[in-house]
């Protein structure tokens, strides 16, 4: 498969083939004629089995080629600097369920010399076949792979939460959710999800975060519509948020943080914003590092 810019992809064969057959049936009816006269045609093609498997894997990859149906990913790779710039070779492989489907980066098998990761992708033929569907698949999963490349997000695989594994696991799913969610939400402004997907976010973490009471869609709305946080506040939150873990709840947004922020970190006009807003907190009560953000801008955006 074509490279994009010095990223080369390489797709399975076995998932070229079936989202191929997947999309026969949105192709034109005379396109889709000439596909199956075509197809059909291999099963009587003179040689052993070994050669024929090879025209049908050349069959398919031209039909792969010819209906677009890499050009999702050519065109989305390219809007994550650091996936485009920092990774060399990307592996397509195919998912059987769509809790399968995900991106990953993986460490390469190399002897000797300096190991570029290599990034995975596990997507089903269906969401392949399926244009606009595909799109929005690969807009959230890069946007993941490019927070994990990113320094200023400070991504550590080795990083795990303590406790038991009843409290890991829930801590993991609150983790998760977050991320999901401040993704979710730089899509949604940047006008390449529908807004919908917030209500579907917020049920999410209304599930996970009960304790927040009537203060959850403030303290939802501040990640959603956040700036981006790093993988340790993400973390923070998660394991803070957990029951029996010590923790500090911001007097703003009501959400549980392992440790807040001093009100004396801030500019005299963020100060004067949130106490427009919370005429009894005081900067010794300090701030949550999202809210601290969010009236940082605020700030800005008013002088």
């Amino acid at each position: 498969m074509r490279a994009s810019s010095t990223l080369r992809i390489r797709f399975e064969a076995r998932l070229v083939e079936d989202a191929v057959l997947a999309a026969e049936g949105r192709m034109h009816p005379l396109q889709r004629l000439r596909f199956r006269e075509a197809r059909n045609r291999l099963y009587t093609r003179q040689g052993d089995d070994e050669e024929r498997e090879a025209a049908f894997e050349r069959f398919h990859r031209e039909w792969f080629e010819r209906l677009g149906l890499a050009s999702p990913l050519f065109d989305t790779i390219g809007r994550y600097r650091h996936v485009h710039e920092r990774l060399r070779h990307a592996l397509v492989l195919r998912a059987t369920r769509s809790a399968e489907e995900e991106a990953d980066l993986r460490d390469p098998q190399r002897p000797r010399g300096p190991a570029t990761p290599v990034l995975m992708l596990r997507v089903r033929p269906e969401t392949v076949a399926d244009g606009p569907r595909f799109r929005a698949f690969l807009d959230h999963e890069l946007c993941h792979v490019d927070d994990m490349l990113d320094p200023a997000f400070a991504y550590d695989r080795s990083a795990d939460f303590g406790g038991s594994p009843a409290a890991r696991r829930q801590m993991h799913e609150r983790f998760r959710i977050l991320w999901d969610l401040t993704i979710d939400g730089r899509l949604v402004r940047e006008g390449r999800l529908p807004g919908e997907i917030e209500a579907r976010r917020l049920e999410e973490f209304r599930r996970l975060f009960p304790e927040l009471g009537p203060r959850v869609e403030e303290a939802f709305a501040r990640w959603f519509r956040g700036r981006r946080p790093d993988q340790a506040t993400l973390m923070e939150a998660a394991a803070g948020a957990a029951p029996l873990a010590r923790s500090a709840v911001c007097p703003l947004c009501r959400f549980p943080y392992v440790r807040l922020e001093g009100g004396a970190l801030l500019t005299h006009e963020a100060l004067r914003a949130i106490r427009a807003d919370f005429p009894e907190w005081t900067p010794d009560a300090g701030v949550c590092i999202q809210c601290a953000d969010l009236y940082r801008a605020r700030a800005r955006a008013g002088s």
